[in-house]
């Protein structure tokens, strides 16, 4: 971990099997020390052991985790990995605010099995995303989504943004990758957000338009930093039903509906 007061270091791993499978792990560099923290369709779990959980390079996890309510045994191998061209945060990468987003792998290619509460679970052609997040405090308000498949990610973020802990902005970022495209759209690029409802989110940079739309969803807790301590309470839903275009002028160029999506919102 870096030596910087009130900092934090953390990962996000999300792995969906060929079957449906599907669970996100955060490994988390804090204040506190190490911090690991798994989300299921049904149920969050904080790591009472870090070590029963190894990461190799963002390619090789290993997970021994036998504790109440949650028994996790096996690999998973990461391949064939899709990285952004682009960095998200542009000059805000090096300006003091309160987080840092990063990006290392939009989707990727997973094998491996994994024994969970006694049901083995293969993840031979299955996918998987690896983002992450370092500073000291995640923003009051926020949303976040992720949504990917075999061969695609898309994940956007809109946020109330300290910037030299005087004043606040609202800033957004949209990621859009596939085989044969990359789209990233910031604050600092044009992004202007449009809409932010319920069902509804939108957000335009010059011809192009995105448009999310949203179904009911209840969250489980995670825990989330505060001055590089993990001491504030967030919620996170990986299986919300989602759908989103994104348009150039009248044209439709991209397009997924009825898909899941992990996502985290916190008063917007």
């Amino acid at each position: 971990m870096k030596n910087k007061k009130n900092y934090y270091f953390g990962k996000y791993y999300k792995f969906i099997s060929s079957e449906g499978f599907e669970f996100s792990l955060i490994d988390a560099d804090t204040q506190n020390g190490r911090v690991v923290q798994i989300i299921t369709k049904e149920k969050s779990y904080k790591i009472k052991n870090p070590n029963e959980v190894n990461i190799l390079n963002d390619e090789i996890i290993s997970l021994d985790i036998n504790q109440k309510n949650l028994k996790m045994s096996g690999m998973i191998y990461i391949s064939n990995k899709h990285p952004l061209k682009k960095d998200v945060m542009g000059i805000l990468r090096y300006i003091n605010i309160n987080t840092k987003h990063n990006v290392y792998s939009m989707y990727h290619s997973l094998d491996g099995k994994v024994n969970v509460n006694d049901k083995l679970i293969s993840f031979n052609g299955g996918y998987g995303y690896i983002e992450g997040d370092e500073g000291s405090t995640f923003p009051d308000k926020y949303i976040w989504l992720n949504s990917i498949g075999e061969n695609f990610g898309v994940t956007i973020s809109i946020a109330r943004i300290e910037i030299l802990k005087r004043f606040h902005i609202m800033g957004a970022f949209l990621i859009i990758k596939d085989n044969a495209h990359e789209y990233v759209f910031s604050t600092l690029n044009g992004l202007k957000i449009e809409n932010i409802g319920k069902y509804l989110i939108s957000v335009r940079k010059g011809r192009y338009k995105f448009k999310l739309f949203l179904g009911d969803y209840s969250s489980l807790p995670l825990l989330s930093p505060v001055n590089g301590h993990l001491v504030n309470t967030i919620g996170e839903n990986l299986s919300i039903k989602v759908g989103y275009e994104l348009y150039k002028g009248k044209e439709k160029i991209f397009s997924k509906y009825n898909v899941e999506a992990s996502i985290e919102r916190v008063d917007l």
